[in-house]
């Protein structure tokens, strides 16, 4: 025992190996280190901007609002945000505790991304409202001058999620149709299925906090005097924590199969080249339409959650989903830009 009285380590080689883990640590933190996760990113998407959207939403002799110059590398000196051009949810410092974000993109600049957008709002004859988050959770980005409104039948996302996690089978064809058609009696036989109104409205609401979105569902429902669920309200910055997260939960993958599989007159805006989504849509008090959809982008790092919504100057329904077109040929041609994420694990 007595050879090892009086020895001591050499302090530098300690002090080397702590900044080595603190400076790992800090790269995990801020999502700058790719971790291992449970499943593969899709193949990128790829949606094509279709000319005939910009015609019929007033955007011609528009100068390429798409993809403006030195986009893909960011202004290091850019910190000034416009207003309403990027937001910082408080919801998204919540994280699941079964996901967390991952991707060299988690923190992009939103300076620069929400001035190309700007350019892009500038040509459409109405209102546009875009959020955009991290698969897993993170920082939430939201554009435009729409903010909130009605759900429409992006509402039956969540119900179908609801009964998949709620129920042991029996409810195939009814999600297909929910999802796929947007099929309102499948929607509620779905709705139903969940044990009557309030505690349907309560598993709901359980849901949505369990992804970190806020909305005081049960509280609007209960005040709304009917039993209808299309139209509660849900802010776009709401609704994308719900759709960050619930591709993270038993029940998911399974609902985001059938956004894959819209039919022919629903494959508008992010479904225009096939990925998944759903979208909602309905006439305010003077027949003129609200349209959004709700989606998940693949990116070169991963996926990112989008929400989106449209309301033209014409109240027409075919100039929204053209608006809700170009803004996801937007997406797609900056989608290197977007803050992406992957589920880390799945819960049940």
């Amino acid at each position: 025992m007595g050879v090892f009285r009086g020895w001591r380590m050499p302090i530098r080689p300690l002090r080397l190996l702590a900044a080595t883990i603190v400076s790992i640590l800090l790269l995990i933190a801020a999502g700058r280190l790719d971790l291992p996760v449970d499943e593969a990113a899709p193949a990128a998407m790829s949606i094509e901007a279709v000319s005939a959207a910009g015609d019929s939403a007033g955007r011609a002799g528009a100068a390429n609002p798409i993809a403006p110059a030195g986009l893909a590398v960011p202004d290091a000196q850019s910190e000034a945000v416009p207003a309403q051009s990027a937001v910082a949810s408080a919801h998204g410092a919540v994280a699941s505790a079964h996901s967390a974000t991952s991707g060299i993109n988690a923190f992009t600049n939103s300076a620069v991304l929400g001035e190309s957008f700007a350019r892009l709002e500038e040509t459409f004859d109405g209102s546009v409202g875009i959020a955009i988050a991290p698969v897993g959770g993170g920082r939430v980005l939201s554009y435009g001058d729409w903010s909130t409104g009605d759900a429409w039948s992006t509402m039956k996302v969540p119900i179908a999620v609801a009964a998949v996690r709620a129920t042991d089978g029996g409810i195939d064809a009814d999600i297909t149709a929910a999802i796929t058609v947007s099929d309102n009696d499948a929607a509620r036989r779905l709705w139903d299925g969940l044990a009557g109104t309030m505690s349907s409205v309560a598993t709901i609401q359980a849901l949505l906090t369990e992804t970190g979105d806020t909305t005081p569902m049960a509280e609007q429902y209960a005040q709304q005097g009917d039993d209808s669920f299309g139209g509660l309200t849900w802010s776009l910055v709401d609704q994308v924590e719900f759709t960050a997260r619930f591709p993270c939960l038993a029940g998911g993958a399974r609902v985001i199969a059938e956004m894959r599989q819209l039919t022919e007159e629903h494959r508008w805006g992010l479904a225009a080249d096939g990925a998944a989504a759903k979208g909602g849509w309905g006439p305010d008090a003077y027949g003129n339409y609200l349209v959004r959809q709700l989606g998940i982008v693949t990116t070169p790092t991963g996926r990112a959650a989008v929400t989106m919504a449209a309301l033209p100057a014409s109240g027409e329904f075919e100039d929204a989903t053209a608006m809700l077109t170009a803004m996801a040929a937007w997406l797609s041609a900056n989608r290197a830009d977007l803050p992406s994420g992957r589920c880390v694990s799945v819960s049940r």
